[in-house]
C-alpha cells in the first residue's frame, strides 16, 4: 500500500482522505463533449444511451435479439446464452458455489431504479433451481445511493437490464450470498460516487459494471473508490481500444487501486488441458463491440512492476488486470420484465465483472489494509493465459493483442478457479 501511494503521489493522482468532502469536478461544458462509441454488429445493442456530457457513465451491457431486431424467443436463449452451470464449470467454481458465500454479502452498485428487480430475480433464480434471495429474507436488499431503502431514485428501463445482468450474474457464481443493490439518482460520477462509498461501508465486495470517458476534474472524485480491504471492480468497457479519449482507457476504471475486468469469448471448445477456450473478445471489425485496455495516465502499482517489466512501451498503470466472459454472441441468460420482453441474451464487460466480484467473495475476505488487486500478480500460473486475439490497432502489440504471460486486454488471464484472487 506504501508503494502504491508513494507511485500515486508522484502521478498527481489526488487521494483525499476518508470522510472528506468533495470539491466538485470542473468539467467542459456538455456541448463540447463528443464521445466516440463502437458500432455493433446487426442484432446487438448497447442497454444504457451515450454519455452527452463529462462525467456522466454508461453501463457496459450488450443484449443480443434477432438481427431485425425483434425480441429472442425464451425458449432460443435458454437453450443457447450460458446459464450458472456452464460459467461454475468453465471458471472451475462448481464446488466452490455450492459449498461457500454464506453469510457474505456483495454490493452492486448501478444507477437509477429497477422497478422489477427482486421480483426477477426471483424468476431467474427460480428457473435454475437457486436457492431463494428477497428482500423479506433479508437476502436481498436494495438502497439508494444514501443507504436509504424508503426513498429509492426514479425508474429507467436502460439502467433496469444492467442490474438484472448484475444480480442474475452474481447469483449464478455465489448463490449463497447476499446482495446489496444501491441504486444512485443518476449516472453522474459524483452521484455514483456516493453510492459507491454507501456501499463499500456495508459490503467488501463491490460490482461496478459501468464508467465514463475519462474527462477534466475527474481527480476530485477518487477518494470515492479508494477502499482498502475492498474488492472494487471496474468493467473495463465495450468499445475496444482507440475510441476512448485515452486509448480505451476510462474512469473510475483505469484508478490504480481498482481491479480493472476486461472480456473474453468464451467457447465450449476443448483448449490447453480445459474444456473450455477463451480469446480477447472482438467482433472481428476495427469499429465493432469489443473489451477496452490500455496505458492509463495514473503512476503504475508495485503490483504491476514484475509482470509488466518487459513493457517499457508504457510505464504507468496498465488496464487491464484480469478477464472473463464477455461476448454478447457467447453471452448469458438473464431475466429482465422492466422495458424488456423477459429473457434475454447479455454479455459485456457488464458480465465479465460481477463474475469475478462473485468468485472474490467465495475466495474470502481480503486482508483489511491490502488493495485486493494485489493478490492477482502474486499468482500469475492460477490464471488461463488468454493467447488469441485483439481489441483494435495499435503500434505496441500487448496493448491490444493478446500474448503469452501479461497483456492489456486481459491483464492476467481469466480464473481457474478461486486460487488467484486469495491473499
Amino acid at each position: 500500500m506504501t508503494a502504491l501511494l508513494a507511485a500515486v503521489a508522484a502521478s498527481g493522482l489526488a487521494l483525499a482522505p476518508v470522510g472528506a468532502s468533495a470539491a466538485p469536478a470542473k468539467p467542459g461544458t456538455a456541448a463540447s463533449f463528443q464521445m466516440s462509441r463502437a458500432s455493433l454488429p446487426a442484432g446487438e445493442h448497447y442497454a444504457c444511451p451515450t454519455p452527452t456530457r463529462p462525467g456522466e457513465n454508461e453501463c457496459q451491457a450488450i443484449y443480443v435479439t434477432a438481427k431485425s431486431g425483434a425480441a429472442l424467443p425464451a425458449a432460443t436463449v435458454l437453450g443457447a446464452a450460458y446459464g450458472p452451470n456452464d460459467l461454475r464449470n468453465a471458471y472451475r467454481l462448481t464446488s466452490a458455489s455450492r459449498r461457500k458465500g454464506r453469510g457474505v454479502t456483495i454490493a452492486i452498485v448501478d444507477a437509477y431504479r429497477d422497478p422489477n428487480a427482486g421480483s426477477d430475480l426471483a424468476v431467474y433464480r427460480q428457473h435454475f433451481g437457486l436457492p431463494r434471495c428477497t428482500r423479506s429474507s433479508g437476502c436481498l436488499k436494495i438502497v439508494n445511493q444514501n443507504g436509504n431503502a424508503r426513498r429509492l431514485p426514479r425508474a429507467n428501463a436502460d439502467w433496469a437490464g444492467e442490474e438484472s445482468l448484475d444480480l442474475d450474474t452474481v447469483s449464478a457464481i455465489c448463490p449463497h450470498c447476499h446482495i446489496l443493490l444501491v441504486e444512485s439518482n443518476n449516472s453522474g460520477t459524483l452521484s455514483m460516487g456516493i453510492a459507491e462509498r454507501t456501499a463499500a461501508r456495508r459490503a467488501r465486495f463491490v460490482s461496478n459494471s459501468w464508467n465514463s470517458p475519462t474527462f477534466t476534474g475527474e481527480s476530485h472524485f477518487n477518494r470515492y473508490f479508494n477502499h482498502p480491504g475492498h474488492v472494487i471492480a471496474f468493467a473495463a468497457g465495450d468499445h475496444g481500444y482507440g475510441t476512448g479519449l485515452l486509448q480505451g482507457a476510462q474512469y473510475p476504471s483505469a484508478l490504480p487501486f481498482v481491479t480493472t475486468v476486461g472480456g473474453t469469448s468464451l467457447r465450449h471448445v476443448a483448449s490447453r488441458g480445459r474444456a473450455w477456450t477463451e480469446t480477447v473478445w472482438n467482433d472481428l471489425s476495427i469499429n465493432e463491440g469489443a473489451t477496452n485496455s490500455g496505458c492509463t495516465r495514473f503512476a503504475r502499482p508495485s503490483w504491476q512492476r514484475a509482470v509488466t517489466r518487459k513493457l517499457r512501451h508504457c510505464r504507468n498503470r496498465v488496464e487491464n488486470d484480469v478477464a472473463a466472459s464477455a461476448d454478447p454472441q457467447f453471452g448469458i441468460a438473464v431475466y429482465d420484465s422492466y422495458g424488456q420482453s423477459g429473457w434475454l441474451q447479455f454479455g459485456g464487460t457488464s458480465e465479465a465483472t460481477p463474475i469475478i466480484t462473485s468468485m472474490w467473495a467465495l475466495a474470502g475476505r481480503p486482508g483489511a489494509h491490502a488493495y485486493p488487486v494485489s493478490y492477482l500478480y502474486r499468482h500469475p500460473r492460477k490464471f488461463y493465459d488468454v493467447r488469441l486475439g485483439n481489441d483494435g490497432r495499435c503500434r505496441v502489440r500487448w496493448i491490444c493483442h493478446a500474448e503469452r504471460g501479461f497483456d492489456a486486454p486481459t491483464g492476467l488471464g481469466t480464473p481457474l478457479g478461486l486460487g488467484g484472487l486469495r491473499k
